[in-house]
């Protein structure tokens, strides 16, 4: 892989159709997408079976379309999060998740933009300190949302907590978290 090749290079080759560019881009930034749906998944195999689908997604969306540079790698985040929660759902035999169109993805619904997504995970120790200001009880409910990929109606089951707790701590730990997100966009030098 050159070292002088940015992404933004790769993902043009890559829009030509170039397989090395391909390997290249897959060298960079697979790692981290492997980390995040083994974290999910807790197989290996499984984890990359995922992290497969992806690059093949991201090898057909290049293909129909001009490359989304800039947001590309937190698309691709998103992508394998939300296809390694739903591989965990169909292995726990849960049924999906009710109130998505077809079509519409859980990222359309409730997560951030790529481009949000990128512009924090230039952020992540900063993000790791916010992240870990959270009361245990919210981060917990945090993490079985959208780690584990259990609903509220499970979480609530799981904690044997009320409904309108769990969604009390989402609903803190979310605000939370954007508040603070709102006061760090502005800077690299915040202290959180």
């Amino acid at each position: 892989m050159s070292a002088e090749a940015t992404t933004e290079d790769l993902l043009t080759r890559i829009a030509g159709r170039d397989p090395r560019a391909l390997a290249d881009f897959y060298d960079r930034v697979a790692p981290i997408l492997r980390g995040i749906a083994l974290r999910i998944l807790s197989s290996a195999e499984a984890a990359e079976e995922v992290l497969e689908e992806t690059f093949l997604e991201l090898w057909k969306r290049q293909e129909r379309q001009e490359p989304s540079k800039e947001g590309e790698v937190a698309r691709m985040v998103l992508h394998i999060r939300n296809s390694s929660v739903q591989r965990l759902r169909r292995i726990r035999d849960l049924p999906p998740l009710a109130g998505l169109e077809h079509g519409t993805s859980l990222s359309d619904k409730c997560l951030a933009s790529p481009a949000e997504v990128a512009f924090v995970s230039k952020r992540q120790e900063l993000l790791r300190r916010l992240l870990n200001q959270l009361p245990v009880a919210q981060r917990k409910v945090l993490d079985l949302c959208l780690l584990e990929g259990y609903s509220e109606a499970e979480i609530a089951q799981a904690l044997t907590q009320p409904l309108g707790k769990v969604r009390d701590e989402l609903r803190a730990s979310l605000g939370f978290a954007r508040q603070r997100l709102q006061t760090l966009m502005g800077t690299w030098i915040a202290d959180i």
